[in-house]
Protein backbone atom coordinates (compact mmCIF):
# COMPACT_ATOMS: atom_id res chain seq x y z
CA UNK A 1 0.00 0.00 0.00
CA UNK A 2 1.25 3.51 -0.87
CA UNK A 3 0.56 6.26 1.61
CA UNK A 4 2.32 9.50 2.52
CA UNK A 5 2.19 10.98 6.02
CA UNK A 6 2.67 14.70 6.68
CA UNK A 7 2.64 15.87 10.34
CA UNK A 8 2.03 19.47 11.46
CA UNK A 9 2.18 20.63 15.07
CA UNK A 10 -1.11 22.23 16.13
CA UNK A 11 -1.45 25.49 18.02
CA UNK A 12 -4.28 24.03 20.06
CA UNK A 13 -4.23 21.29 22.70
CA UNK A 14 -0.99 22.40 24.33
CA UNK A 15 -0.85 21.90 28.08
CA UNK A 16 1.86 22.07 30.73
CA UNK A 17 1.60 21.16 34.41
CA UNK A 18 3.98 21.17 37.38
CA UNK A 19 3.58 18.74 40.27
CA UNK A 20 5.56 18.82 43.49
CA UNK A 21 6.35 15.89 45.76
CA UNK A 22 8.83 16.39 48.57
CA UNK A 23 11.76 18.28 47.04
CA UNK A 24 10.95 17.12 43.53
CA UNK A 25 9.20 19.07 40.78
CA UNK A 26 7.91 17.06 37.84
CA UNK A 27 6.71 18.53 34.56
CA UNK A 28 4.10 17.19 32.17
CA UNK A 29 3.90 18.76 28.71
CA UNK A 30 1.31 17.80 26.11
CA UNK A 31 1.22 18.89 22.49
CA UNK A 32 -0.78 17.70 19.49
CA UNK A 33 -0.03 17.08 15.84
CA UNK A 34 -2.22 16.75 12.78
CA UNK A 35 -1.04 14.00 10.44
CA UNK A 36 -2.41 14.31 6.90
CA UNK A 37 -2.51 10.98 5.06
CA UNK A 38 -2.67 10.73 1.29
CA UNK A 39 -3.31 7.49 -0.56
CA UNK A 40 -2.17 6.61 -4.07
CA UNK A 41 -2.56 3.74 -6.45
CA UNK A 42 -6.19 3.17 -5.55
CA UNK A 43 -5.50 2.46 -1.87
CA UNK A 44 -8.28 3.28 0.59
CA UNK A 45 -7.79 5.74 3.47
CA UNK A 46 -9.93 3.38 5.55
CA UNK A 47 -7.06 0.87 5.49
CA UNK A 48 -4.35 3.17 6.87
CA UNK A 49 -2.19 1.39 9.44
CA UNK A 50 -2.23 3.39 12.74
CA UNK A 51 1.35 2.28 13.43
CA UNK A 52 2.57 4.13 10.34
CA UNK A 53 0.70 7.22 11.45
CA UNK A 54 1.99 7.32 15.00
CA UNK A 55 5.57 6.67 13.88
CA UNK A 56 5.52 9.12 10.97
CA UNK A 57 8.76 11.00 10.37
CA UNK A 58 8.65 14.38 12.10
CA UNK A 59 6.76 13.20 15.17
CA UNK A 60 8.43 12.85 18.60
CA UNK A 61 9.70 9.38 19.53
CA UNK A 62 8.67 7.81 22.85
CA UNK A 63 11.53 7.49 25.37
CA UNK A 64 13.82 9.38 23.00
CA UNK A 65 12.66 12.87 22.05
CA UNK A 66 13.53 15.69 24.47
CA UNK A 67 11.28 18.73 24.93
CA UNK A 68 11.93 21.21 22.14
CA UNK A 69 9.59 24.13 21.61
CA UNK A 70 10.01 27.69 20.42
CA UNK A 71 13.69 27.11 19.77
CA UNK A 72 14.37 26.04 23.37
CA UNK A 73 14.88 22.75 25.21
CA UNK A 74 14.15 21.43 28.70
CA UNK A 75 16.86 18.77 29.09
CA UNK A 76 15.16 16.22 31.33
CA UNK A 77 11.61 16.36 29.94
CA UNK A 78 11.17 13.40 27.59
CA UNK A 79 8.36 12.10 25.40
CA UNK A 80 6.71 9.25 27.30
CA UNK A 81 3.57 8.39 25.33
CA UNK A 82 1.70 9.08 22.10
CA UNK A 83 -1.90 8.47 21.06
CA UNK A 84 -3.14 8.51 17.45
CA UNK A 85 -6.83 9.07 16.71
CA UNK A 86 -8.48 9.07 13.31
CA UNK A 87 -10.96 11.84 12.46
CA UNK A 88 -14.18 9.88 11.79
CA UNK A 89 -15.37 12.52 9.33
CA UNK A 90 -12.07 12.84 7.43
CA UNK A 91 -10.32 9.48 7.14
CA UNK A 92 -7.18 11.14 5.81
CA UNK A 93 -6.68 13.19 8.96
CA UNK A 94 -5.30 11.89 12.24
CA UNK A 95 -4.58 13.65 15.51
CA UNK A 96 -1.52 12.50 17.47
CA UNK A 97 -1.25 13.59 21.09
CA UNK A 98 2.27 13.50 22.56
CA UNK A 99 2.93 13.68 26.29
CA UNK A 100 6.30 14.53 27.83
CA UNK A 101 7.26 13.93 31.44
CA UNK A 102 10.22 14.74 33.63
CA UNK A 103 12.79 11.95 33.58
CA UNK A 104 14.14 12.78 37.04
CA UNK A 105 13.05 15.01 39.89
CA UNK A 106 14.65 17.02 42.67
CA UNK A 107 14.65 20.25 40.69
CA UNK A 108 12.92 23.58 41.23
CA UNK A 109 10.70 25.31 38.66
CA UNK A 110 13.58 27.65 37.84
CA UNK A 111 15.95 24.74 37.27
CA UNK A 112 13.44 23.32 34.79
CA UNK A 113 13.26 26.52 32.76
CA UNK A 114 13.68 26.19 28.98
CA UNK A 115 17.15 26.99 27.64
CA UNK A 116 18.67 27.70 24.27
CA UNK A 117 20.13 24.54 22.70
CA UNK A 118 23.79 24.42 23.76
CA UNK A 119 26.72 23.67 21.52
CA UNK A 120 27.74 20.51 23.40
CA UNK A 121 25.96 17.61 25.09
CA UNK A 122 27.81 18.23 28.35
CA UNK A 123 26.34 21.75 28.56
CA UNK A 124 22.84 20.38 29.13
CA UNK A 125 23.58 20.10 32.84
CA UNK A 126 22.90 17.33 35.33
CA UNK A 127 20.03 16.31 37.58
CA UNK A 128 20.35 14.84 41.07
CA UNK A 129 17.92 12.84 43.15
CA UNK A 130 19.09 12.19 46.73
CA UNK A 131 17.68 9.58 49.11
CA UNK A 132 18.63 8.18 52.50
CA UNK A 133 19.13 4.53 53.34
CA UNK A 134 20.92 2.78 56.17
CA UNK A 135 23.54 0.24 57.11
CA UNK A 136 24.06 -1.57 60.40
CA UNK A 137 27.16 -1.95 62.52
CA UNK A 138 27.75 -3.96 65.72
CA UNK A 139 27.60 -1.75 68.80
CA UNK A 140 30.13 -2.60 71.53
CA UNK A 141 29.27 0.40 73.71
CA UNK A 142 25.90 2.08 73.99
CA UNK A 143 25.19 5.78 73.46
CA UNK A 144 25.07 6.85 77.12
CA UNK A 145 26.50 10.42 76.97
CA UNK A 146 28.69 10.34 80.08
CA UNK A 147 29.76 6.75 80.77
CA UNK A 148 28.87 4.41 77.89
CA UNK A 149 27.89 0.90 78.93
CA UNK A 150 29.58 -2.16 77.50
CA UNK A 151 27.08 -4.20 75.54
CA UNK A 152 27.73 -7.41 77.47
CA UNK A 153 26.13 -9.68 80.02
CA UNK A 154 27.03 -9.14 83.71
CA UNK A 155 29.67 -11.86 83.31
CA UNK A 156 31.32 -9.87 80.54
CA UNK A 157 30.22 -12.35 77.88
CA UNK A 158 28.54 -11.12 74.72
CA UNK A 159 24.84 -11.42 74.09
CA UNK A 160 23.83 -14.21 71.73
CA UNK A 161 22.39 -11.59 69.39
CA UNK A 162 24.51 -8.47 68.95
CA UNK A 163 23.10 -4.98 69.32
CA UNK A 164 23.19 -3.22 65.96
CA UNK A 165 23.65 0.49 65.35
CA UNK A 166 21.70 1.94 62.42
CA UNK A 167 23.73 4.46 60.42
CA UNK A 168 22.20 6.67 57.70
CA UNK A 169 23.60 6.39 54.18
CA UNK A 170 23.31 9.00 51.42
CA UNK A 171 22.47 7.82 47.90
CA UNK A 172 22.52 10.17 44.91
CA UNK A 173 21.13 9.36 41.49
CA UNK A 174 23.09 11.55 39.10
CA UNK A 175 21.67 11.86 35.59
CA UNK A 176 23.63 13.42 32.75
CA UNK A 177 23.94 13.44 28.97
CA UNK A 178 26.91 11.80 27.28
CA UNK A 179 27.73 11.64 23.59
CA UNK A 180 27.62 7.84 23.85
CA UNK A 181 28.25 4.97 26.25
CA UNK A 182 29.01 1.33 25.53
CA UNK A 183 28.06 -1.75 27.51
CA UNK A 184 31.73 -2.22 28.34
CA UNK A 185 31.97 1.30 29.73
CA UNK A 186 28.90 0.65 31.89
CA UNK A 187 30.50 -2.56 33.18
CA UNK A 188 33.82 -0.80 33.80
CA UNK A 189 32.16 1.92 35.91
CA UNK A 190 29.75 -0.17 37.97
CA UNK A 191 30.94 -1.27 41.44
CA UNK A 192 33.88 1.14 41.42
CA UNK A 193 34.91 3.57 44.17
CA UNK A 194 36.40 7.04 43.82
CA UNK A 195 40.19 7.13 43.57
CA UNK A 196 40.38 10.72 44.87
CA UNK A 197 38.35 13.20 46.89
CA UNK A 198 34.80 13.47 45.52
CA UNK A 199 32.21 15.91 46.85
CA UNK A 200 34.58 16.70 49.75
CA UNK A 201 34.65 13.03 50.80
CA UNK A 202 37.80 10.90 50.89
CA UNK A 203 38.86 8.36 48.29
CA UNK A 204 37.17 5.00 48.61
CA UNK A 205 34.00 6.34 50.27
CA UNK A 206 31.75 6.69 47.19
CA UNK A 207 30.57 3.58 45.34
CA UNK A 208 28.91 3.50 41.90
CA UNK A 209 26.22 0.96 42.67
CA UNK A 210 24.42 1.08 39.35
CA UNK A 211 24.66 2.51 35.83
CA UNK A 212 21.57 2.88 33.62
CA UNK A 213 21.48 4.33 30.12
CA UNK A 214 19.06 5.03 27.30
CA UNK A 215 19.41 6.53 23.83
CA UNK A 216 17.72 9.89 23.26
CA UNK A 217 17.48 12.57 20.60
CA UNK A 218 18.59 16.04 21.74
CA UNK A 219 18.45 19.39 20.01
CA UNK A 220 21.79 21.21 20.07
CA UNK A 221 22.70 24.53 18.50
CA UNK A 222 24.05 22.66 15.50
CA UNK A 223 20.92 20.54 15.08
CA UNK A 224 19.42 17.34 16.46
CA UNK A 225 21.81 14.63 17.62
CA UNK A 226 21.65 11.22 19.25
CA UNK A 227 23.03 10.98 22.79
CA UNK A 228 23.04 8.74 25.84
CA UNK A 229 21.05 9.70 28.91
CA UNK A 230 22.96 8.04 31.76
CA UNK A 231 22.04 7.69 35.43
CA UNK A 232 24.70 6.77 37.99
CA UNK A 233 23.62 5.59 41.43
CA UNK A 234 26.26 6.79 43.91
CA UNK A 235 26.27 5.57 47.51
CA UNK A 236 28.42 7.19 50.20
CA UNK A 237 29.78 5.06 53.05
CA UNK A 238 29.78 6.91 56.39
CA UNK A 239 32.24 4.43 57.90
CA UNK A 240 35.89 5.26 58.52
CA UNK A 241 37.00 2.40 56.29
CA UNK A 242 34.73 3.50 53.45
CA UNK A 243 33.80 0.60 51.17
CA UNK A 244 36.55 -1.72 52.37
CA UNK A 245 35.37 -4.96 53.94
CA UNK A 246 36.23 -4.53 57.61
CA UNK A 247 36.27 -7.72 59.71
CA UNK A 248 36.67 -7.88 63.47
CA UNK A 249 39.74 -9.68 64.83
CA UNK A 250 37.93 -12.14 67.08
CA UNK A 251 39.42 -15.63 67.29
CA UNK A 252 39.24 -18.84 69.29
CA UNK A 253 43.00 -19.17 69.02
CA UNK A 254 45.70 -16.83 70.33
CA UNK A 255 49.36 -16.34 69.57
CA UNK A 256 51.30 -17.04 72.76
CA UNK A 257 54.59 -16.46 71.01
CA UNK A 258 55.65 -13.34 69.17
CA UNK A 259 54.83 -11.68 65.87
CA UNK A 260 58.00 -13.12 64.34
CA UNK A 261 57.68 -16.55 65.96
CA UNK A 262 53.99 -17.25 66.51
CA UNK A 263 52.72 -20.12 68.65
CA UNK A 264 49.02 -20.81 68.16
CA UNK A 265 47.01 -22.26 71.02
CA UNK A 266 43.29 -22.54 71.72
CA UNK A 267 42.06 -19.68 73.89
CA UNK A 268 40.75 -20.78 77.31
CA UNK A 269 38.98 -18.18 79.46
CA UNK A 270 39.33 -17.61 83.21
CA UNK A 271 36.06 -19.24 84.24
CA UNK A 272 35.93 -22.27 86.51
CA UNK A 273 36.10 -24.72 84.99
CA UNK A 274 37.79 -22.89 82.09
CA UNK A 275 36.16 -23.20 78.70
CA UNK A 276 37.28 -22.44 75.20
CA UNK A 277 35.82 -19.18 73.92
CA UNK A 278 36.38 -16.28 71.58
CA UNK A 279 38.66 -13.37 72.38
CA UNK A 280 39.80 -10.08 70.88
CA UNK A 281 43.25 -10.32 69.28
CA UNK A 282 45.54 -7.83 67.63
CA UNK A 283 46.87 -8.01 64.08
CA UNK A 284 49.48 -10.55 65.19
CA UNK A 285 46.92 -12.78 66.89
CA UNK A 286 48.07 -11.81 70.42
CA UNK A 287 45.29 -11.51 72.99
CA UNK A 288 44.16 -7.95 73.62
CA UNK A 289 43.73 -6.54 77.09
CA UNK A 290 40.42 -5.26 78.44
CA UNK A 291 39.47 -3.10 75.45
CA UNK A 292 35.78 -2.73 74.75
CA UNK A 293 35.75 -3.26 71.00
CA UNK A 294 37.91 -5.38 68.70
CA UNK A 295 40.54 -4.33 66.22
CA UNK A 296 39.65 -4.71 62.56
CA UNK A 297 41.42 -5.87 59.43
CA UNK A 298 40.35 -4.09 56.25
CA UNK A 299 40.17 -5.77 52.85
CA UNK A 300 39.87 -3.89 49.57
CA UNK A 301 36.98 -5.42 47.63
CA UNK A 302 36.28 -2.71 45.00
CA UNK A 303 38.58 -1.34 42.32
CA UNK A 304 39.08 2.41 42.12
CA UNK A 305 38.31 4.64 39.15
CA UNK A 306 38.66 8.29 38.26
CA UNK A 307 35.18 9.77 38.74
CA UNK A 308 36.26 13.05 37.12
CA UNK A 309 36.87 11.20 33.84
CA UNK A 310 33.12 10.77 33.23
CA UNK A 311 30.96 12.31 35.99
CA UNK A 312 29.96 15.89 35.21
CA UNK A 313 29.05 16.92 38.77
Amino acid sequence: MAYTYTPHELRTGRQMSFAGKGDSVSITWTTEYRVAVEASGGDSLADVDPYNVITASGLPTVNSSIYYFGGQVIPFVICRNKTATMDPKHLGEWKVKCSYKTFTGNQTEAENAPMAPPAAITNLGTAEQPSLGEIEKVLYEDKTPTTPQKVTLPSGAWFAEPVMERIPVLTIKLTQYESSITYQQMLDRKFKVNDDTYRTKAAGTWLIEDVEASTVSVQLSGGATTAALVTYTLVHSPLDEGWKKSLALIDNKVNTGTAMAPVWEPYVDDSKPPIRSLVFVDDDGIKKGSQVSPDYRDFIVYDETDFSAFLQA
